[in-house]
């Protein structure tokens, strides 16, 4: 059986499960960590993608270090 390392998309749709949960809760209050962590599983899956996403990759980098700061 393949582990989560082998599952990017499992590993990011459990990501952000978890969020909708928090989202949708009396209190909504998603914390930019726990937002910048789930859309850093997108990283791993551009990775897989390799070339096909390589310009979108690069934008997305930039616009998740921008909310980060």
């Amino acid at each position: 059986m393949a582990n989560q390392v082998d599952k990017p998309l499992k590993v990011l749709a459990d990501a952000f499960k978890e969020m909708a949960v928090i989202v949708n809760s009396p209190s909504p209050d998603v914390s930019v960590k726990q937002f910048s962590d789930a859309c850093s599983h997108l990283l791993r899956l551009f990775g897989v993608l390799e070339y096909a996403f390589k310009f979108v990759k690069l934008d997305y980098v930039e616009k998740v270090y921008f909310v980060e700061k």
